[in-house]
């Protein structure tokens, strides 16, 4: 569920991002933390939409430091595993 796609490409996560709201954002991390395996996690962080588009892509084009911010926790828990 969390690593499918809607018609544009999107993941759950993706979503998540363009709403630019934190709370969201870690809501999806925490049940995806639960469910998913290591590689599951960085293949939901690092999956692009049909554009090509990381959730990097689409928090820096919201210009959405707050989320920048909290991605890049969440990448820092993947690399630390």
């Amino acid at each position: 569920m969390l690593l499918s796609t809607n018609q544009d490409g999107n993941t759950t996560w993706h979503q998540a991002v363009n709403r630019g709201i934190s709370e969201t954002l870690q809501k999806v991390w925490d049940c995806a933390k639960e469910i998913l395996t290591k590689e599951e996690l960085s293949e939901l962080f690092l999956g692009t939409d049909q554009c090509g588009r990381k959730a990097w892509h689409q928090a820096a084009g919201l210009d959405s430091s707050e989320t920048l911010h909290t991605l890049w926790e969440f990448a820092k828990e993947i690399l630390t595993k």
